[in-house]
């Protein structure tokens, strides 16, 4: 089922009765997908992804994994990760200790901020709020 925002003309696909669309975090944002395509065209930006890419990834995958940085962090920290992610996967946010709070959103890949950009503000407003 497909529901209009009444804010807006966007649509989300959640099945939940008091959805608004626009600020569903279940549904997706068609707006933010768009932006996402967007910003992949700008000049420049594929390649600077395949450099990046190049640097720190094989095969699809991280090279390295940075959990030891995380250690020798003294404060609460909060980890959201995309459960599809493909990069990194979400079983690289297992065991990072005591301190760190992790989230895996469902239906969220890499760009977890971009595609469920409503959770994650909502996460970090939690994180920031204590």
């Amino acid at each position: 089922m497909s529901r209009a925002s009444p804010r807006s003309n966007q649509t989300c696909a959640c099945a939940e009765p008091s959805c608004g669309g626009a600020d569903c975090s279940a549904g997706g944002d068609a707006r933010e997908q768009d932006d996402l395509l967007k910003y992949k065209r700008l000049d420049g930006v594929d390649a600077a992804l395949k450099q990046i890419s190049a640097s720190f990834v094989d095969e699809g995958r991280q090279r390295f994994v940075l959990r030891s940085a995380l250690q020798d962090v003294d404060k609460p920290v909060v980890v959201i990760w995309g459960e599809a992610d493909r990069v990194i996967p979400a079983a690289h946010a297992s065991g990072l200790g005591d301190r760190v709070k992790t989230e895996i959103i469902s239906g969220a890949g890499h760009m977890v901020q971009m595609e469920k950009s409503a959770r994650v503000n909502e996460l970090i407003l939690a994180q920031i709020a204590g």
